[in-house]
């Protein structure tokens, strides 16, 4: 797929995903349906081995599991999730004085064109640090976990 495309031998308007680039995103310049399409929720970051991923888009329903130990050659943060600090200071707070490494954060994109309205966020193995409005999912492994298991629910 093309996101815009003006090819110079001749018009193609049912390719690309947008139809104006000189305006803002709306009904009139995006093509809806491509973008249903194309616009899966996936994970972007994931601070470990990636073990696998799926999204229903009948069930409205995206899983990912990671395991917690790095693929070879991967960099690795500190072990411990508490208290570390970044070249400016602590990394982002979770809690009244607890920061977490943010080497050791997963990030998972929910676009809203896949997940409109609600929708939830369930944890095992780890503990979300965004919140339910973000359009990123943040999850950080438990102390000990192996592995660490996200379900994402539209609805």
């Amino acid at each position: 797929w093309a996101y815009f495309n003006e090819d110079p031998c001749c018009a193609r308007p049912h390719e690309g995903l947008v139809r104006r680039l000189d305006r803002p995103p709306g009904p009139d310049t995006v093509k809806a349906q491509k973008l249903a399409v194309l616009a899966r929720p996936a994970p972007v970051v994931i601070a470990g081995t990636p073990l696998g991923w799926a999204w229903e888009e009948a069930a409205g329903r995206l899983s990912v599991r990671w395991s917690t130990v790095r693929a070879p050659g991967g960099a690795a943060g500190p072990e411990s999730g508490t208290g570390t600090t970044g070249p400016t200071g602590p990394t982002g707070p979770t809690g009244p004085g607890t920061y977490v490494d943010e080497s050791r954060v997963s990030t998972i994109a929910v676009p809203p064109a896949s997940m409109p309205g609600s929708w939830t966020v369930r944890v095992t193995g780890g503990r979300v640090l965004s919140g339910l409005t973000d359009r990123t999912v943040r999850v950080v492994a438990a102390p000990g976990a192996a592995e660490v298991a996200v379900v994402v629910q539209r609805g």
